[in-house]
Order: structure tokens, then sequence, then C-alpha cells
């Protein structure tokens, strides 16, 4: 009785996977990202412009007045949003929302590669697992893990996902994707970017995508066109003028250590591999002849992910925000500093990679690559897994304090990095 209650079980629990791949899939990234680091939950706090620039903003001058204001000259309204929504939470509540709501839209991109509109681009399980399971365990993406400053990271790359799918044919499904493309759109400036790209695809697919698909285009072109003048109008205010510090060897060495490189030897690796020329050449060789490759032989939805990565890359070469008085390229040569410029080219370098393994015809050599690349993968993800946490500013015992002042009065909660600090003057009740 009791093993034919197993084996009912487990079948019960196989076919609930198989016809909730979705859920499933949402739910177990979800609780991967809180592994990697729990204390964003068990230890909520803000982190950088979360709480000194939206929360405060939201907080000290309204949540529809802060949603209208552009930020390092452009608008960012995940970020916005998330902030006129925490003001319903009691203060101390407010970094844990902050981060709820980022940790589910990181997730989102490996549910909906489980989901049917993607079976086309990416057939099997198997290649959708490993590029599943590596988004989730990239090692040098704590800048950009469970807050919502650099969701919108998270939120192109969803973009991209979506023009690229299955058309959906239900009407939840045209929301879904509307809804998600306009966020994504105001939420930074990767509209921008992604506006060629979606005129590409619409061009090479004319004959197959409904008529829909121009109001996807128009949503595309109309957010790109409302973040280009804002671009125009303030960034000059708001983005660094300091020098870049470029250079052809300093971009071998970055794109070797923290692009191709971090996924085979981890986050150490690229202070030695960023500091040698011998070392990073051979990298960056092998990785340009692979990604080259695929740009000649992939199918269209792989060649234009490579194509967008290397416009954000290439645009967050061109202005980062790194420091306002040093040369920044320099500064990003560590494993952490710029990292978030580096996490959509290292979900294609990822895709690239299986995408290329796969290929491979001589049987011998494709499993003695892929037995190299695992076990150096797998690695990486293992000494890499655990984020370092945030220092403990005891947000909660500050956020008690700031609910004892009178009104009027003006209060600073130190936050993470170390600082920062959220300035925030409190309302009548």
């Amino acid at each position: 009785m009791n093993r034919e209650f197993l084996e009912n079980s487990k079948k019960n629990i196989i076919n609930f996977i198989k016809n909730h791949k979705v859920l499933v899939a949402f739910l177990l990234s979800v609780i991967i990202i809180i592994f990697r680091r729990p204390d964003a939950i068990l230890n909520a706090q803000f982190w950088a412009e979360d709480g000194v620039i939206w929360f405060a903003d939201a907080y000290n001058n309204g949540g529809l007045a802060s949603l209208l204001h552009p930020q390092n000259g452009y608008f960012q309204s995940i970020s916005r949003l998330t902030a006129w929504f925490s003001l319903f939470v009691p203060l101390q509540y407010s970094p844990l929302l902050f981060n709820i709501v980022a940790i589910a839209i990181k997730a989102l991109p490996v549910a909906f590669l489980w989901s049917d509109r993607f079976t086309r681009i990416v057939p099997s399980d198997k290649a959708r697992f490993i590029i599943g399971a590596s988004y989730l365990l990239l090692p040098t993406i704590g800048e950009v893990h469970s807050n919502i400053t650099n969701s919108h990271w998270h939120l192109a790359l969803y973009a991209f996902m979506i023009i690229t799918a299955r058309f959906p044919k239900s009407i939840p499904g045209k929301i879904h994707d509307i809804f998600f493309l306009i966020l994504s759109g105001l939420s930074g400036p990767f509209s921008v970017l992604l506006s060629p790209i979606a005129l590409i695809y619409g061009w090479l697919k004319r004959k197959s995508l409904p008529s829909f698909y121009y109001i996807y285009l128009l949503i595309i072109l109309s957010s790109a066109s409302i973040q280009i003048a804002s671009v125009i109008f303030t960034s000059e205010a708001t983005r660094s003028q300091a020098p870049l510090g470029a250079s052809i060897i300093l971009f071998i060495k970055l794109i070797s250590a923290k692009l191709f490189g971090v996924v085979f030897f981890g986050e150490k690796s690229v202070n030695d591999i960023s500091g040698s020329i011998y070392l990073a050449l051979p990298i960056f060789i092998a990785g340009t002849f692979i990604i080259s490759y695929a740009l000649w032989k992939a199918n269209i939805e792989l060649k234009l992910f490579i194509l967008f990565s290397a416009l954000m890359l290439f645009a967050a070469l061109h202005s980062p925000m790194i420091s306002l008085s040093k040369p920044q390229w320099p500064l990003m040569d560590s494993e952490s500093t710029g990292s978030r410029y580096f996490f959509v080219p290292l979900v294609m370098w990822i895709v690239s990679l299986v995408w290329f393994l796969s290929i491979i015809k001589m049987k011998k050599i494709k499993i003695i690559l892929m037995l190299f690349a695992g076990i150096f993968a797998i690695h990486t993800f293992a000494v890499d897994f655990k984020l370092k946490p945030y220092k403990d500013f005891n947000f909660s015992k500050h956020a008690k304090e700031f609910k004892s002042l009178p009104p009027g009065a003006t209060y600073k909660i130190p936050i993470n990095p170390k600082k920062w600090e959220m300035v925030l003057v409190k309302k009548p009740q």
C-alpha cells in the first residue's frame, strides 16, 4: 500500500510539473534567487538608489510626482512605481516590498523560457534547463541581484524575449506582452536599443507575424522616443562627465575577464585575467570566434540577441556611471564594479555556448568539450553561489525612530553601500 501510494504520488508530481512548467520554473527560480542571498528577504534593506532616490523621492515629494522625473538621463518607471506602492506599507517593510518585486522580475525570464511560446526557439528541454540554471547562477551579478535599482536590466532581457517568442493567441497573453513592453520601455534606455532589433525582426518575419505585432513596434518606438528626448534634455546634468580612460588593450581585458572568462573560471579570476594581456588575449580570441560563428550560422533569434547584447555593452562602455571624477574603464576591471553592464551579455554568452556545443557533429570532440565546459561551469557556480550579504544597518530600528519624530523633522537613515544615506522629511500622520 505504501509503495503504491509513493508511486502514485510520484506520478502526480511529475504530471503537475509537466502541466505547470511555467509556474514551477518561476517558483524554483524565486527559491534559488533567495538562497543566493537570503538577507534580501530575512533582513531586507534598501540598496543605493532604492532608498536614496526612489523611496526618498516618493515619500518626500509624492509617488505620482516622482514618477514623472527622469534619473541619470532617462525614466525608470519600475523603480518609481515600486517606491510609490511601498508608501502603502509601514516603512520597516518597504525594503522587503522592493526586494520581492525585484526577485519576481528576475525570475520572469526563466519562467517564460519554459513556456510553449519559446519551444520553437529553444526546443530542447536540456538546453532550456542549462540556460535557465546558468542565468540564475551567474557569477559577478551581485549588483543586479534582488534590488529594484537594477531590475530594468532584467526587464530589457524580458522585452527581447517577448518580441522574438511565438506570438500569443490569447487576450491575456497579448495583455501580458503589452504591459511588460511598456514597463520595460519606460524603465531605462533599452527601448532605444531594442527598436532596431524589433524592426529587423519584424521585417524578416513579416510574412508570418500577425498585424498585431505593429502594436508592439509602436510601443517600443514610442518608449524609445520618450527616452531619447529625456536623454537629450536631462542627461548632461545627471550623468557622469568623468573621462573613460578607454583603450583597446583594456577593452580586450574587460571582455575576456568579465564576459568570456568569468563563466568558466569564476569571480575570483576577473582580477587575474584583466591584469594580464597574455591571459586575456587567448580567451578573447576564443570567445570572439564562437560569437562570430553564431552570428554566421545561428537562427535569427540568437543573431539578434547577440546584436542586442553588443548594443547594450557598447552603450554602457560609451557612457558608464562608475565614478563622477576618476577614469571609468580602469575601475571596471574588478569582479564587482560595473557588473550590471555585463549581465545581459553574460546571458547571451551562455546561450551562444549552449548553441555552439549543440551543433558540433564530431561526437567525441563534442563530449570532451561539453565535459570540460560543464566541469568548469559547475565549479564556478558552486563556488560563487553565495552572494555577499548587505551590511546590517538595522533598518527596522531606524524606521521605528523615524516614526516617533514630529512632522517636519529630517532624518538620515544609513543604507548600503557604505556611506550612502536616505534622507526623509517626516510628514503628518
